[in-house]
């Protein structure tokens, strides 16, 4: 089970199996980045097993995400978005409907939208992104 130590104001470390995270309210991680975390890992398993049941693969991934929280409180996700960056010899549009289910399946995803606005998913391949797309 993590456990989450806070001491003297908001510094704290998060332990978790052998790794610990450290919360500190100007160098350390804040509580959104492990959320932005989550969503990406989440998103990115659930569209492995998409990509599974369609046979098809990808080498690798990177996923940027970022959010906007709302002013008034609570101050839920207001806006998300996540681009992520496929190298893969895949069609482009294959992968792209696969992020479509993914993001329809996706526990952490559809949790947060129930709250957003809007959540904008993107997708680019690596090819693409060397050829300037």
């Amino acid at each position: 089970m993590p456990l989450i130590r806070f001491t003297e104001g908001f510094n704290g470390t998060y332990q978790i199996k052998d790794q610990t995270i450290r919360f500190q309210e100007d160098e350390g991680v804040r509580p959104y980045d492990l959320t932005y975390g989550a969503i990406a890992g989440c998103l990115y398993s659930t569209f492995l097993d998409v990509l599974e049941e369609k046979g098809l693969s990808v080498k690798s991934c990177d996923i940027m995400i970022d959010g906007k929280k709302r002013e008034t409180v609570p101050t839920t996700i207001q806006y998300l978005q996540i681009t992520m960056y496929v190298d893969s010899t895949c069609e482009e549009m294959e992968l792209k409907k696969a992020l479509a289910v993914a993001s329809a399946r996706c526990s952490m995803v559809q949790t947060f939208a129930q709250v957003a606005d809007q959540i904008d998913l993107e997708l680019k391949t690596k090819a693409s992104v060397l050829e300037g797309k």
